[in-house]
């Protein structure tokens, strides 16, 4: 092959990957960019927050019907914790297994198991910063639910006079949004199993937005914000860290498992 024909072969490679990058980023970034913002202004400029939770708040008994239920407080709160919370040592006791073992199995799947201890810290990491310097009151805390707190959407000065609060944005959910990280470990091997852990991802964080929801503990749109706090977490670590050059896989194996 000439050197001129190794030239256009070059260049056609890399505009076949720049178009297959600005695909991504459109569809990875900038589409749920729009929708998040979206959701930010109906959010902002309706009372639809107050209408969500006005489905489980009982206003003849003054109280969030299923606040105390077993199912809200023990199973979906304190289980979803847990379960969490099991499968970052979980994987962290492989990551480091896989180091001492040696196995090429193992040895292969070492940053798929570090690139979700990441996305699962730095989601529910972000949310646990942001709910001590935000100074946002929980629905329990408003007036309207039983509280002495004046009701104030997020971009809305907050009240002077109550003590701090740290009610946004959704730790809990942001545990469950965390999971969106297997789409991204499946990205370039399995686009089945890709959109299964994304699935996954948002199934189990709208299950914790729901526990929180009907408790009391959280706006809708609280959850929304840790939903796209998770989805970018991922987002970043995928395209800058962790994803290789070219258009091959993220993780080893490519092969199906």
């Amino acid at each position: 092959m000439s050197d001129n024909d190794q030239r256009k072969e070059r260049t056609l490679l890399n505009d076949t990957v720049t178009a297959s990058e600005r695909l991504f980023r459109f569809w990875h970034i900038w589409f749920p960019g729009i929708l998040f913002l979206s959701l930010v202004l109906i959010f902002e400029f309706t009372n639809l927050d107050l209408w969500c939770s006005d489905i489980f708040f009982d206003f003849n008994k003054g109280r969030f019907s299923w606040r105390d239920t077993w199912w809200a407080n023990t199973l979906i709160h304190k289980g979803g914790l847990y379960a969490i919370a099991i499968l970052v040592v979980v994987s962290m006791i492989l990551l480091i297994l896989s180091f001492l073992i040696r196995n090429n199995r193992w040895v292969e799947w070492q940053r798929a198991l570090l690139f979700l201890i990441l996305s699962i810290a730095i989601g529910t990491g972000s949310a646990g910063i942001l709910k001590a310097v935000t100074d946002r009151h929980y629905p329990t805390h408003i007036e309207r639910y039983g509280g002495n707190v004046p009701y104030r959407k997020l971009f809305q000065s907050k009240p002077s006079g109550f003590k701090r609060s740290k009610g946004f944005p959704a730790a809990h959910a942001s545990g469950g949004y965390s999971l969106m990280a297997f789409y991204f470990i499946f990205y370039k091997r399995n686009k089945l199993r890709a959109y299964l852990g994304l699935v996954l991802g948002l199934a189990v964080g709208t299950l914790f937005a729901f526990g929180q929801q009907v408790r009391g503990v959280h706006f809708a749109s609280h959850n929304i914000w840790s939903m796209a706090i998770c989805w970018y977490g991922s987002v970043l670590l995928y395209l800058y860290p962790f994803r290789r050059k070219g258009s091959g896989p993220l993780f080893k194996p490519a092969t199906p498992i």
